[in-house]
């Protein structure tokens, strides 16, 4: 008698076939006027004039302690607000 194989897979197994059910079909990928898997530098790239701030960004520098900073993670341009290239500061 066989030892019993476990019923489940690893995270990297998993994960492994996730990828390979989310694949674009080769017949749209060889359609497509170019790759959908990649980014145009265009969307990442910072507007000349400065943004002006959101209701959110006003909202949390309106939080801020004195003297207290932001630390932001936004890496997109993509339509949506660049943060300063400074931490506001209250």
């Amino acid at each position: 008698m066989s030892a019993p194989v476990p019923n489940y897979l690893s995270a990297a197994d998993r994960w492994t076939r996730d990828l390979a059910a989310w694949r674009i079909p080769d017949e749209i990928l060889t359609a497509a006027p170019q790759s959908p898997l990649i980014h145009p530098v265009e969307l990442f790239r910072a507007p000349d004039e400065p943004v002006p701030e959101t209701p959110s960004q006003s909202r949390a520098r309106a939080a801020l302690p004195a003297g207290g900073s932001i630390w932001t993670s936004a890496a997109a341009a993509a339509g949506r607000p660049l943060p300063s290239p400074h931490p506001p500061r209250r």
